[in-house]
């Protein structure tokens, strides 16, 4: 068992150890050894940096704080509790519905601002919502690692190396959702695209896209409090919305 192993790392080209695996983790942990740290084993042929080494749990989140390490900054924290990990399609779904609903909400007051009544494009407006997520969500991810859904709900993307998608990636992201996950909004299309991506991702712990740029998918323990918050999100809204509807049919009624 790696758990068990007698480790050895090399900080600024110097050998140390030996160390327990829990030693190693603490270190990691603490901020003392980052993840490209080299490390050894009587099982490994060669040194290789702590990150291939599957039994380190190299989670990054956004709301720990850098520990300075020398002149290297290092922003990562460790979670270890399987829910970190396995597929939670619900609060992904749910995490995606906030954002979609924020962005909705938004771009509905700016046009009703000034002046113009959506309700005739209904159906060409979602699509042009989901559509316009995809950028918004690519700037947010790439700048705050995060969006209102996924902050609320405690989902956090991560490339291969545990570390805030590149432009590029977020960017393909984001089409690959749009297109894979949510058939670009076209009517029927997108719930079959939705069920299709909830099955892959519930029957084999990833969805396409993410298995192939090797996204890495963790969760957040989401709480009693998150959720009666998002409850209560979608309550105020629905209510918002009706009362929006109500509104406008009055004025053009």
């Amino acid at each position: 068992m790696a758990e068990k192993a007698v480790w050895y790392y090399k900080k600024e080209d110097q050998k140390e150890g030996p160390v327990s695996h829990e030693e190693l983790q603490g270190k990691l942990d603490n901020g003392e050894i980052d993840s490209t740290t080299k490390v050894w084993t009587d099982t490994l042929e060669e040194w290789v940096a702590i990150s291939e080494i599957e039994h380190f749990n190299l989670s990054a989140l956004d709301e720990t704080p850098t520990i300075e390490v020398g002149k290297k900054k290092v922003v990562y924290t460790r979670e270890t509790d399987e829910d970190y990990v396995r597929p939670r399609p619900w609060i992904r779904f749910w995490a995606r519905i906030v954002d979609y609903s924020l962005l909705y909400f938004v771009i509905t007051l700016l046009s009703g601002a000034l002046g113009f009544y959506l309700a005739p494009f209904f159906p060409f407006y979602g699509m042009f919502i989901l559509f316009l997520w995809v950028f918004v969500e690519t700037l947010l991810l790439i700048s705050w690692g995060t969006t209102p859904g996924k902050w609320l709900l405690r989902v956090t993307v991560r490339d291969e190396h545990h570390q805030k998608l590149s432009f590029s990636d977020a960017l393909n992201r984001s089409f690959s959702v749009w297109w894979l996950g949510m058939g670009g909004g076209l009517p029927v299309v997108f719930i079959i695209t939705m069920i299709v991506a909830a099955v892959k991702l519930s029957n084999t712990g990833m969805t396409s896209w993410d298995r192939r740029s090797h996204y890495r998918i963790f969760h957040g323990k989401v709480g009693v409090g998150r959720c009666l918050i998002t409850i209560l999100y979608f309550i105020c809204y629905l209510w918002l919305f009706s009362w929006g509807e109500f509104e406008i049919m009055q004025a053009y009624g």
